[in-house]
């Protein structure tokens, strides 16, 4: 009997790796960027140029 690849089998037909629910607005809003609500406890961090 030849294998058969994993992802294809019955069981995993309908697998999910998660979903995401969006809380708060993200970093780039409109072309702005946007404080978040907690920035209480934030510490800076390098954002690399893209």
């Amino acid at each position: 009997m030849a294998q058969q690849p994993l992802l294809s089998l019955p069981e995993f037909q309908n697998v999910s790796t998660g979903t995401l629910v969006v809380k708060e607005p993200l970093n780039f809003w409109g072309g702005a960027r946007v404080k978040p609500k907690d920035t209480k406890n934030s510490e800076p961090v390098y954002e690399p140029a893209t």
